[in-house]
């Protein structure tokens, strides 16, 4: 989550916090204590934040404008926020309200003092001390020079794909908005075949013995023949399909994608937004049994063992007995969950909206470790290979490599945009896309990078432009990687494949 804008109903909970602060009480000055004044205030004034073990940075700088009144503007270099205005400043006794954060001040040191609001972070009570700087020390992120690569193909698909892209036998396959499933040749990026669903497709396929598994808006899912595209059965995951809300819409809650099926011992195991995980007969289809959550499953179950674990939007994630359905452990995050999670040894690895990624023991759902990204949810699932987990984020607006065993940062790669999707991982290489979203506070590029996995340096770059009308634009999709190729969905309803390697 990012201080301001970006996501619908974000900038008004901004007026609201600032509308909030404004009504705050003053504190008590003490005998002999001096009170803030804008003599005392004016200047850069920078905070060095912690939480969890991970640090960050806070700036505010002070003003007096044409009328004399005291302004405030913020920087966060983790969301590479510079200098965005929050308003007015009020005084009253000891207490500095600036915007949307309520400050004490303290003449000894001097220094000011509160607490990281929940505009900020929405799940913690983080200490803020903003002490006096000569100027503000935000080094800013960046991704450095990379070198622009070209599609070897494009593929027209004619609809926004959102949903993951996956590569089997020499095939990729992808399916878009208008609920069509697309086999497009992995070689030249030709169409094999083409089967439309009843509604849009935000779940990516998956490919198992032969078959191709689709799980549409339309309520269905569907068992496709890899080679031909015949229909092999579908059933009702749910009984009517609600629609999808638009982004942006008021009751758009970033829940753009939707569960894929998680294959193991012969069933199908797909979560649903009505909050239900289900699981099916491989085979026929047949519903087995069902499994009761708080909020919307957008997350692709994950199996362990005898468990099927799965995040919701109610905050938790879910340890669910494979056999019969039950309830086996929960742990409760305090915010939504729609990353799915990664498998490594013992741990579950899954992101949060609390900013948090975790490492959830599977047998009990307690968490080994924890890695803090600073104001940023965690929407982008892992990938997991030889012990480490590359993860994207949202509004950090990074790729991360993550020690799986430790939860320790090796490296972090600035997407410059809202890395939203699950990377793709070869041997040398970690490909992932960027989405722009306009109407923004913190500006946005949208591209697809393939970054060294060794370093975590930009390798190669293809940069999304934005349409004149679109409010978010780029790769919102899962990239796939194979036989020398790597696959990508765009919301420009295009299908792009890349040589790995250019």
């Amino acid at each position: 989550m990012r201080i301001m804008g970006g996501r619908p109903g974000r900038t008004a909970r901004l007026s609201l916090a600032l509308l909030g602060c404004m009504a705050c009480g003053p504190g008590e000055m003490g005998p002999g204590e001096v009170g803030p004044t804008s003599a005392n205030l004016e200047g850069a004034w920078q905070a060095d934040l912690e939480h969890n073990g991970q640090r960050s940075a806070l700036g505010l700088e002070f003003w007096s404008d044409s009328s004399g009144q005291l302004q405030a503007s913020i920087s966060v270099p983790a969301l590479d926020v510079r200098s965005v205005p929050i308003g007015p400043v009020r005084t009253a006794g000891d207490t500095v309200l600036a915007g949307f954060l309520t400050l004490v001040y303290q003449s000894s040191g001097p220094a000011l003092v509160g607490t990281l609001p929940a505009s900020l972070v929405p799940v913690y009570e983080i200490p803020l001390e903003l002490h006096p700087a000569s100027r503000l020390e935000l080094a800013a992120e960046s991704a450095g020079f990379i070198p622009s690569a070209e599609p070897a193909w494009v593929y027209e698909a004619g609809a926004p794909i959102w949903a993951g892209v996956v590569v089997s036998q020499g095939t990729a396959f992808a399916a878009d908005d208008d609920g069509v499933v697309h086999a497009i040749d992995l070689s030249n990026g030709t169409a094999r075949w083409k089967v439309s669903t009843g509604g849009a497709v935000r779940a990516a396929p998956v490919t198992h013995d032969g078959s191709v598994f689709v799980h549409s808006d339309d309520g269905f899912l569907y068992r496709i023949d890899a080679g031909t595209g015949r229909l092999q059965w579908k059933t009702a995951v749910v009984d009517s399909a609600a629609p999808r809300a638009p982004f942006g819409a008021p009751d758009f809650r970033y829940d753009q994608y939707a569960s894929s099926p998680a294959i193991a011992a012969g069933r199908l195991f797909v979560g649903h937004a009505d909050g239900t995980l289900r699981a099916f007969d491989l085979e026929s289809g047949r519903e087995l049994w069902a499994f009761a959550t708080g909020g919307s499953i957008t997350a692709t179950p994950a199996v362990r063992g005898d468990h099927v674990i799965v995040g919701s939007f109610d905050g938790s994630v879910y340890g669910v007995e494979a056999a019969t359905g039950a309830a086996a452990w929960r742990h409760d995050t305090g915010a939504a969950v729609s990353s799915s999670a990664g498998l490594f040894e013992d741990y579950a690895i899954v992101g949060s909206r609390s900013y948090d990624l975790l490492a959830l023991r599977g047998e009990d759902g307690k968490p080994a470790w924890t890695y803090y990204y600073w104001f940023s949810w965690v929407e982008s699932s892992p990938t997991i290979q030889d012990g480490v987990v590359y993860i994207g984020s949202s509004d950090a607006q990074r790729l991360n490599a993550i020690d799986a065993a430790t939860g320790q940062l090796r490296w972090a790669f600035d997407t410059g945009g809202s890395a939203w999707a699950t990377p793709a991982v070869t041997a040398d290489a970690v490909f992932i896309g960027a989405v722009g979203v306009a109407e923004y506070f913190i500006p946005h590029r949208a591209g697809f990078f393939a970054v060294d996995r060794g370093t975590g340096k930009g390798r190669w770059r293809f940069d999304a432009t934005r349409p004149d009308t679109a409010r978010v634009w780029g790769f919102a999709s899962s990239p796939a990687a194979g036989d020398g190729r790597v696959v990508v969905g765009g919301l420009d309803g295009r299908v792009y494949g890349f040589d790995a390697m250019p």
